[in-house]
C-alpha cells in the first residue's frame, strides 16, 4: 500500500515517487492488469447505463449534478477508446436528456500527470479541481 493521508474534505492523498523508472513500472504494472483481468471481461453494461441515469435523476431531487470525465495517461485512454468508443456519445446524450452539465477533459490528457496511468497525480488534481470548479461557475451563470 502507499502512503497516504485521509483529509478532512475527504481527499485520499497518495504521497508516491514520481522518477522516471518508478514510474514507468507503475505504469506498465497497470497496464498489464488491466489488458489481462479487465478488458477480456469488459463491456457496455445496458442494466448499468439505466442505473446510472436513475441515480442522476435521484440525485437531481437533492440538487446540481455535474457529470465529469477526469483526464487520464493517452495510453489509458486509448485503452478505454477500445473497449467503448462510443462513451462520450452516451454520456453527452444523458447530459442532454437529464439537463446536466458534461464537463470532460480526457481529450486533455497531456496536460496532467497520472501516477500510474489513470489516476492523477496530486499536485494535478488540484487543477483540475479548479477547472471543474470554474466549469460550474460558468454553466451555472450561462443557465441564467
Amino acid at each position: 500500500p502507499l502512503p497516504g493521508e485521509l483529509h478532512k474534505n475527504g481527499w485520499m492523498e497518495i504521497n508516491c515517487p514520481m522518477d522516471s523508472a518508478i514510474l514507468h513500472k507503475r505504469y506498465e504494472e497497470k497496464f498489464k492488469i488491466y489488458k489481462k483481468t479487465m478488458c477480456p471481461v469488459y463491456h457496455f453494461s445496458k442494466v448499468r447505463y439505466l442505473y446510472f441515469q436513475m441515480t442522476i435523476e435521484l440525485l437531481k431531487k437533492y440538487g446540481d449534478v455535474y457529470l465529469v470525465r477526469l483526464p487520464t495517461s493517452s495510453r489509458m485512454k486509448q485503452m478505454e477508446d477500445t473497449l467503448m468508443p462510443d462513451f462520450d456519445k452516451k454520456i453527452e446524450f444523458l447530459s442532454t436528456e437529464l439537463n446536466v452539465p458534461y464537463f470532460n477533459f480526457i481529450n486533455s490528457c497531456s496536460n496532467y500527470v497520472t501516477t500510474d496511468g489513470n489516476h492523477l497525480y496530486k499536485d494535478y488534481s488540484r487543477i483540475v479541481s479548479k477547472q471543474i470548479a470554474d466549469s460550474i461557475i460558468i454553466s451555472k451563470k450561462n443557465k441564467f
